[in-house]
């Protein structure tokens, strides 16, 4: 069919303020996703030079050194940030990392993801009550049996000294193995696309020291190199800069569920 171009009007000046308006709107909401974003990789930048010279005593080994196999039906607790409550997944109740994960092993899944919390940070409501340690205070005392316990994060812990981040880490498994001396405790740490993905480096570590220092497994997504320059901007969520898609969600399952294989030994695939 031949294409026939039509002579296009001229909009009205209150039709053409209105979609300058718009645009205002729009640009004025990607700036200030820019600037915080923006906000957070200044502060990690500036501690950066601190972190390279953080040093720390001899680590204590895991107690065993491959994690136990779960069998389907395990009960397993995740503690998390936004990452964990599925910010950027379609479904962000079954379709985020934790609950893919959870799913191909089969295990019975309960997920505590929280936007802003940490394993220091206290989340939007300005209480302690949000930190890690404390939450898992609420679910100890409801006496749940779990087979698995993992804590995940460290993004909005950036602005906390390695040494007192890595105590925050070691107490929060302690406090987890002495309510389920039974289970297996497992730290994940930070992730979020390039360029975040190498500044999170540096908070990643005393997340992993303090892990193992205190007898837990670690998986280091920052450390272990899953988001590159390659993949990191089909993966990103435009104007953000630290939450991923909802196609990283899938991804990001796929690379957990090969490292809790080869912390298992491969005993499960």
């Amino acid at each position: 069919m031949p294409c026939i171009r039509k002579k296009k009007r001229r909009p009205s000046i209150s039709k053409r303020a209105s979609i300058v308006a718009v645009s205002c709107a729009v640009l004025a909401a990607v700036l200030c996703l820019t600037g915080l974003y923006l906000g957070k990789r200044e502060t990690l930048q500036s501690n950066a030079e601190a972190a390279n010279e953080y040093t720390t005593a001899p680590l204590a080994l895991p107690s065993h050194l491959t994690m136990p196999p779960l069998p389907p039906e395990s009960k397993v607790l995740f503690i998390g940030d936004s990452w964990a409550q599925g910010v950027g997944a379609v479904d962000q109740v079954d379709g985020n990392w934790a609950a893919l994960t959870a799913d191909y092993f089969g295990w019975d899944r309960t997920i505590d993801g929280m936007g802003g919390t940490g394993f220091t940070a206290r989340g939007a409501s300005g209480t302690d009550d949000n930190r890690c340690s404390n939450r898992l205070d609420r679910w100890i005392d409801q006496g749940m049996e779990q087979d698995l316990v993992v804590l995940e994060g460290g993004l909005n812990d950036d602005d906390v000294e390695p040494s007192n981040l890595q105590a925050a880490v070691r107490d929060a498994v302690t406090k987890a193995r002495g309510a389920w001396p039974e289970s297996s405790i497992l730290v994940i740490g930070p992730a979020a696309p390039q360029p975040l993905a190498d500044m999170v480096k540096r908070i990643a570590e005393p997340i992993r020291l303090g892990a193992i220092d205190a007898g837990a497994f670690s998986i280091q997504p920052a450390l272990l190199g899953w988001f590159t320059e390659e993949n990191s901007e089909a993966f990103l969520i435009p104007a953000d800069g630290a939450h991923v898609n909802d196609e990283s969600h899938q991804y990001t399952s796929e690379r957990l569920i090969d490292a809790i294989q080869k912390l298992q030994g491969d005993q499960q695939g």
